[in-house]
């Protein structure tokens, strides 16, 4: 009973961290469309969260903590930075749908990781994944080719692959505080933003209104910071395993509301794009439920 209390502790709380990952760019591209800089949106957000976290984690008390707590939150902060940063990038340059759908591909990074490094074991199913998500994302980039912008591509790439990292560190260091890690991925993202900033020739100092700011500050607040933290506490209560392919549902969330807009005209090659990839999710989840399911009769057995 208890197992299965924690079992759907962690799937509710991934559901509720694919939520908010939704939201994010459903209230963030518009903004971009606007005229707002990804620079100019990214740094309000971090700056904000930075200041939320300073204040709720005090993360100087870390200071105290053992030098080898440090490498894990040095690296998992580095990850979470270059692909927070990426994600604000690559949603300027890619159509909201291609990009959602392009950067749930983090969870083949997290299975390739797993495989490479601790030696884990996946099944057939697990691979198919794999080759299906990989031709599903090839058939939605050909589906946008006449618009595609290879950078978008590879910030989407960045993205998946920093937070397929921070996810192996974390399933390694399971006990690392939440928030402080947060903290400090948050802050090096605003000496990075402030560093884009600066040398860039291209950026431009965009003037923000107060409403910007506020709608900024409340997408940062319970959306963005949201999103990422329920995920860490899922993390917790359940594998990676069980969690990826929960958030994987996170782009049909975008879809809708932004093919709402367009009357769901979505092109062939795209709506076939998007069932390439819709197999593939159901093929993860069918894997990972039969991970599940072994592994509470090892856990029967063991007790037993």
């Amino acid at each position: 009973m208890k197992n299965a209390y924690i079992h759907y502790k962690g799937i509710l709380l991934g559901l509720l961290s694919t939520f908010l990952g939704a939201m994010i760019t459903i209230l963030y591209k518009p903004m971009m469309q606007n005229g707002m800089p990804p620079i100019s949106i990214a740094l309000i957000e971090c700056c904000i969260i930075t200041a939320l976290l300073l204040f709720v984690c005090k993360p100087w008390r870390l200071l105290r903590s053992k030098r080898r707590i440090w490498q894990p939150i040095f690296i998992s902060s580095v990850c979470q930075a270059l692909g927070g940063i990426s994600y604000f990038f690559g949603l300027d340059y890619l159509d909201p749908v291609t990009f959602n759908f392009l950067t749930r591909n983090q969870a083949i990074f997290s299975i390739l990781f797993g495989f490479i490094f601790l030696s884990e074991r996946h099944d057939s199913a697990t691979w198919m994944f794999i080759f299906l998500a990989v031709t599903g994302s090839l058939l939605l980039c050909f589906a946008d080719a006449n618009t595609l912008n290879p950078l978008g591509i590879l910030f989407a790439l960045i993205f998946c692959l920093s937070f397929g990292v921070r996810n192996f560190v974390l399933r390694k260091h399971p006990r690392l505080p939440v928030l402080v890690n947060l903290f400090y991925g948050y802050l090096l993202s605003v000496v990075l933003l402030l560093l884009l900033a600066v040398f860039d020739p291209t950026y431009k100092f965009h003037s923000v209104i107060a409403s910007d700011v506020w709608k900024i500050a409340a997408v940062s607040v319970f959306a963005s910071f949201g999103t990422i933290y329920f995920f860490q506490l899922a993390l917790r209560y359940e594998t990676v395993s069980i969690i990826s392919p929960i958030r994987l549902f996170s782009p049909y969330i975008v879809a809708i509301y932004f093919g709402w807009e367009i009357g769901y005209q979505y092109s062939t090659d795209k709506i076939f794009g998007m069932i390439v990839m819709t197999l593939a999710i159901l093929t993860l989840i069918y894997s990972s439920r039969l991970k599940y399911i072994a592994q509470l009769r090892t856990q029967g057995l063991a007790s037993s």
